[in-house]
């Protein structure tokens, strides 16, 4: 059978099998930059079924949207409106709405929803960031609004974290499974507070029996689009993004079974104010893990050179901090932990902070 492409113009001699087959598939797929396929057994069979798969993946795209904004919407009693905190509730498969304020909150970049305050929106539009700020030591929260630390983030820069003696993200992840249960505590929904790259909201939403709904929350919107790419390539379901601060964190009062922060108490600047809040959305019985840098704090060694060291020590100095065990403790009871109820572990440089919100 003849096999040929047909530019529109030109007229070649058909068989007339071969025009009933082009008439078809050509009335089937229409156009595509004039040029269209003349043979069942010729590229336009590969070209239509290229069409089907693209509109599939489109479909499934479409869906795990959908099924985001629905996890999304199951929570309509936890997540809050930026504006009036008020709860929020599903309109359309891409769509959060307040009933209260009727404010619209879109997935913004078909990634997450920005719950975020109005003046810190408008205080990131104002803010141009380089990726030079991965080089100097900026407050510490900005460092990560850079598209090139997110980028970095999972292609070396958490990993030096266990050069500087912490556990690892497959180790802590092991630690919160034994937490959790130990604590007997049935989990329906997680936050993964200050969640970066989303490595470990990747690990929790893969366990869904024991996390549940699993919700990323950050105030980077690189680092959430970083998230959401790692995730669509990982695995199917996928936890529900939120860029917010970790000081307004946009849960209801007792809607959240567990808190997990890892590496990032020692980037917030109001620590004691995020405390209050994981306090505050934590169920009874609700239970929050975390890891940071302990004190006094011992530069990495490993395979970094002497100047590395001493570079990375100025950063550190400039723009993060660490904790004392007694500090931590201290800290925890002002956000209204009680003493039993908390564990604080050293492992190397890393503290690993383990508190329990008291059934009252």
């Amino acid at each position: 059978m003849a096999t040929a492409m047909c530019f529109v113009g030109a007229a070649p001699c058909r068989p007339p099998a071969v025009r009933a087959g082009w008439t078809a598939q050509r009335a089937a797929v229409g156009r595509c930059g004039g040029v269209a396929a003349i043979s069942r057994c010729s590229a336009g069979v590969a070209w239509t079924r290229g069409v089907r798969c693209g509109r599939r993946l489109d479909s499934m795209r479409a869906c795990a949207m959908k099924k985001m904004t629905e996890a999304a919407a199951d929570s309509a009693d936890s997540l809050l409106c930026p504006r009036c905190r008020s709860s929020l509730e599903a309109a359309g498969d891409r769509r959060l709405e307040c009933k209260t304020c009727t404010l619209s909150v879109p997935l913004t970049d078909n990634t997450y929803f920005d719950l975020s305050r109005e003046e810190e929106r408008e205080r990131d539009k104002g803010r141009i960031i380089f990726p030079i700020t991965a080089m100097v030591p900026p407050p510490a929260t900005t460092i990560f609004m850079s598209p090139l630390v997110s980028y970095a983030y999972e292609r070396g820069w958490r990993q030096q974290f266990e050069e500087a003696g912490f556990p690892g993200p497959a180790r802590e992840f092991e630690m919160l499974l034994d937490f959790v249960s130990k604590s007997k505590l049935s989990v329906r929904t997680s936050v993964d507070l200050s969640c970066g790259s989303g490595f470990m909201a990747r690990l929790m939403v893969a366990r869904s029996e024991v996390f549940g709904r699993v919700f990323g929350v950050d105030a980077s919107a690189s680092m959430l689009r970083e998230s959401a790419s790692r995730t669509e390539k990982a695995q199917p379901s996928k936890p529900v993004w939120v860029k917010a601060n970790a000081q307004a964190i946009p849960f209801a009062d007792k809607s959240v079974d567990l808190v997990h922060a890892g590496a990032a108490l020692h980037c917030w600047a109001q620590l004691p104010d995020v405390l209050d809040e994981i306090y505050r959305i934590l169920s009874p019985g609700g239970v929050f893990f975390a890891t940071t840098f302990a004190e006094p704090n011992v530069p990495a060694r490993g395979s970094f050179s002497a100047a590395s060291r001493q570079l990375g020590s100025f950063v550190w100095k400039n723009t993060f901090r660490s904790f004392g065990e007694t500090e931590m403790r201290w800290l925890l009871r002002g956000a209204r932990f009680q003493e039993r109820d908390i564990r604080v572990e050293r492992i190397n440089n890393c503290l690993i902070v383990y508190a329990t919100k008291r059934k009252s």
